[in-house]
């Protein structure tokens, strides 16, 4: 679980996440990102802005880093999956649960979880919960 408290900070430590996956020996096509919101509410558009090239999940065999939402995702799998935008309401506590959790089934070998700040604890507890 990595936290973070903006949009631009959860930029920077997705960058540095994404360089450190590389070096230890991943490619671009191992690599996709699950956004927990719309692909216009994330932060998808921050990263080609920064000079990320990304396909859609759906085109297969892409060289690049992968993007898609946790919904559209249902029934594919990577080696690294790195969920971002993780922002959770008191209102909608359960259906984002059961979101949370496709997402994190999506990865083979490796998951990283971007959320915000206000949301640490609730996610501590589900990903300590899966296990049992």
């Amino acid at each position: 679980l990595i936290p973070y408290t903006n949009d631009t900070e959860q930029v920077e430590k997705l960058l540095i996440r994404i360089q450190q996956i590389k070096n230890s020996g991943f490619k671009d096509s191992d690599i996709t990102l699950l956004t927990f919101c719309s692909i216009k509410k994330s932060i998808i558009k921050s990263l080609v802005n920064r000079g990320t090239v990304m396909e859609k999940a759906s085109v297969f065999d892409s060289p690049y880093l992968r993007y898609s939402t946790i919904n559209s995702y249902k029934g594919m799998e990577n080696k690294i999956i790195i969920i971002t935008d993780v922002v959770l309401s008191p209102q909608n506590i359960e259906l984002e649960r059961k979101i949370f959790y496709t997402g994190m089934t999506r990865a083979t070998e490796n998951l990283f979880i971007l959320c915000r700040d206000g949301s640490m604890k609730i996610l501590h507890k589900w990903v300590l919960d899966q296990g049992k």
